[in-house]
């Protein structure tokens, strides 16, 4: 979204990004930002998430920016839910995630399985 030309100190905003994203946003729409928390400020040379493109993407979003670390909270942050109902998305916020994290939990748990080995023969050669 900024682009800092060879041999220019400063960087520049790209608006026919914006726009762009700007003209293909539906009524309800969302930014959502699968990346780490996203700072205050940013120093040079930082790498992404950057705060001068989420406040961007606030300027022109309807709805609301969502960074998937810091939904819910920075230091618990649970899942993004959508559902799509009347042929729609509908967001849930952040209290719907809860239910997720202990199904999520629960599918750890059981895909790791036991702490001893397994005690059937399974797969070629199985008697």
């Amino acid at each position: 979204m900024y682009h800092r030309d060879e041999g220019a100190d400063t960087e520049t905003l790209k608006q026919d990004i914006l726009d762009h994203l700007e003209a293909a946003q539906l009524s309800t729409g969302y930014v959502v930002a699968s990346s780490e928390p996203i700072p205050t400020f940013n120093q040079p040379g930082d790498n992404p998430p950057h705060a001068k493109a989420k406040a961007r993407y606030e300027e022109i979003v309807r709805n609301e920016f969502i960074c998937t670390q810091e939904h819910g909270s920075e230091h618990a942050p649970v899942p993004v839910v959508f559902t799509h109902t009347d042929g729609r998305l509908h967001y849930s916020g952040p209290e719907s995630g809860d239910e997720f994290v202990s199904d999520l939990a629960s599918a750890i748990a059981a895909a790791r399985g036991a702490d001893e080995p397994p005690q059937e023969k399974v797969g070629f050669g199985a008697a």
